[in-house]
């Protein structure tokens, strides 16, 4: 589908800024912040009948951007 592959490229234009500017971690995992971006709020909207309130959507993007730039023992 070309309009989840256009949203899809959007995202991962951001994430590939970011990790540019240096501001990933090393193992960032991108394609699963990727997805997790995208299907979170569609699961929201769509599956659970709930609002994407601009609370909630500062709220999720917060978490992705930990996720992307948390540095890990690992």
């Amino acid at each position: 589908n070309g309009w989840i592959a256009d949203r899809k490229g959007d995202v991962e234009s951001v994430f590939t800024a970011g990790r540019v500017r240096g501001e990933l971690s090393d193992g960032a995992p991108v394609e699963l912040l990727v997805e997790m971006a995208i299907a979170i709020p569609y699961f929201r909207k769509l599956v659970a009948g709930l609002q994407l309130t601009p609370d909630w959507l500062e709220a999720h993007g917060a978490l992705i951007y930990h996720m992307a730039t948390e540095q890990t023992t690992k």
